[in-house]
């Protein structure tokens, strides 16, 4: 693997970027899903394991890029359904 090479100078540039492109997704998904994605707290976080898994296959797979998701929209939502459940951890939704 490749070693990162991190320009500091850019990091916050890019850290607000990739929260508006995070939003924009969410409000994109939002109006083809609804808010699915208020079942519960396990549900919601069976769905983060599964994009997780998904990420790593396609890291171990060299498939980072293809044709159908890209690593980057996998961790847009795993950063999406983090949220989501913190929103449900501490508003106590369907803990039970």
């Amino acid at each position: 693997m490749k070693k990162l090479v991190v320009n500091e100078n850019n990091v916050d540039k890019d850290y607000l970027a990739a929260l508006k492109k995070i939003t924009d997704v969410r409000k994109k998904r939002k109006d083809v899903y609804g808010n699915s994605w208020k079942t519960t707290f396990i549900e919601n976080f069976y769905q983060i394991k599964n994009k997780f898994e998904r990420l790593k296959m396609m890291i171990d797979n060299n498939a980072i890029k293809n044709s159908y998701e890209t690593a980057e929209d996998t961790l847009i939502d795993l950063c999406n359904y983090s949220l989501f459940a913190l929103h449900l951890l501490d508003n106590e939704v369907n803990l039970k």
